[in-house]
């Protein structure tokens, strides 16, 4: 699955003022995106795609703000932490 990475880095804002990409290449990255692709073929093979497709949506985004209230919540790690899980 060949993805396009069409926001910033390390947050949910758009990069595009650092012109480090053309606009052309910002474009067809969006233009291939595979979920509007998947998307709309399945819109063309069913005519009751559309609120499903809704519905996985509202899924996800509850999933994701879920996520987010959970690592907002949860104790800022101790230095200790960040020595646990390396593996080299």
């Amino acid at each position: 699955l060949r993805t396009y990475r069409w926001r910033e880095h390390c947050g949910p804002n758009f990069d595009d003022d650092l012109k480090y990409r053309t606009e052309a290449e910002i474009k067809d990255g969006l233009r291939d995106c595979p979920i509007a692709r998947f998307t709309a073929r399945l819109e063309q093979s069913t005519q009751t795609i559309g609120a499903e497709v809704e519905r996985f949506e509202a899924d996800i985004r509850r999933e994701i703000a879920a996520a987010f209230d959970f690592a907002l919540a949860s104790p800022k790690p101790s230095i200790e932490d960040a020595r646990t899980g390396i593996y080299a």
